[in-house]
Formats: structure tokens, sequence, C-alpha cells
């Protein structure tokens, strides 16, 4: 299932964004199916410029973090749609954590800006936040030593969920159980699946 076709039929405002030209990549416009509903940040970044990524004065990210609060602001006020946004920020693809600690800053003040901004219209209670990497550094000096190794195969996963799930003992029990386990990408999936159906996990304690 894509769950942003799922989002689509269900009514959700969605958006999709990444600080890169994902026109440009024959991997992204090689998969099946390609989702074009909803709100997008596409070509912005389609433009030849040094790194670091700055574009008219401004690192490359800032546009996407603005877009997408701008987005967030817009249906958070309009409690009849719910709203997904998805971002992806390729910035940090380099081995000296230059730009990754740049780009910290940025999504530390975004993060506490839309926490702020639903805490105070009350729709941060029902919402889900991920924070996820595909992978660890996969080259460079870091990725020789036993840490980079290990980052690499267990990339970051933090997940904040709706508070409707902690409300029932058996999500509770699920969530607890899965804290200390091997997940995968497919476990990921189901469990957002789990949240837009508002449903109880289908598949036992793996989700």
């Amino acid at each position: 299932s894509w769950i942003w076709d799922d989002l689509n039929r269900m009514g959700y405002a969605t958006f999709k964004a990444e600080d890169g030209c994902i026109a440009n990549s024959n991997m992204v416009q090689s998969m099946q199916p390609n989702t074009t509903h909803g709100h997008a940040l596409r070509d912005l970044y389609c433009v030849d410029f040094e790194r670091p990524n700055c574009v008219g004065g401004k690192h490359a990210s800032e546009y996407l973090f603005e877009h997408t609060k701008d987005f967030i602001h817009t249906y958070s006020s309009s409690p009849k749609t719910p709203w997904a946004a998805f971002i992806s920020l390729v910035d940090t693809h380099e081995d000296t954590n230059t730009l990754a600690s740049i780009l910290d800053q940025y999504l530390e003040s975004f993060f506490k800006e839309i926490t702020n901004e639903m805490a105070s219209t009350d729709t941060l209670k029902n919402t889900a936040i991920l924070l996820v990497s595909d992978h660890g550094l996969h080259y460079g000096p870091y990725f020789q030593s036993l840490e980079g190794e290990r980052e690499r195969s267990e990339p970051v996963l933090y997940m904040k969920l709706p508070e409707t799930m902690h409300e029932g003992h058996i999500h509770n029990e699920y969530l607890r159980s899965n804290l200390d386990k091997w997940i995968t990408p497919y476990d990921v999936h189901e469990t957002l699946l789990d949240i837009i159906n508002g449903g109880m996990p289908h598949n036992g304690p793996s989700t």
C-alpha cells in the first residue's frame, strides 16, 4: 500500500518536499507508483549552486522548513482537514558532517516552532511525528570506525505518537515490547497505517 495514496483517498491534505533536485534522480523517478497529488516543493532546488547549499542568501533547508511550516499552519487551523507532511533532507550526504551540523540548528528550531504552535491549538496530541534516517554515513573516515559501521546499520528512528495510541492497554503493551527490538521499514509502514486508520495493530506485537 502506498501511504500517500491512502492518505489522499481518506481526505488528508498532503505535502512533500526535498532539499534536492529529485527531477534529476533516476532512482526516485523510476519508483512506482509515482505519486504526484498534494502540495509539493519540487523544482526550487533544480539549479546549480555551490556547497554549502545556499539559495538567495539562505541555506537550502530554510526554504523547505518555511514552506512546511506554512502548510502545517494553514491546515492546523482547519480541524476538519487532517494533514500529513513529508520532508526529506539530503544535505547530510557528505562525509565531513559540516552540513549536518549546520542543519541541526534549523531542524531544532523547526521542531520547537511547530510543536509549540500545535500544542497551542490542541492538535499536537493527535499528531504523529517521525524523525527517520535510511542509513548512517556509509563512506569517509568515520564510517571506517566501529561506531560508524554500527550507525550505518542502525539508523535514527524517533517517534512521537498520538496520545490516543497510549490510551489503550494493548497499544502500550505493544509499544513497550517493541522498544528495544530490531525493526524494519515495513514495521514503520504498518505502524503508520494503524495510525491513519485509527485501528488496533493488526499484525501482533511486531507492529
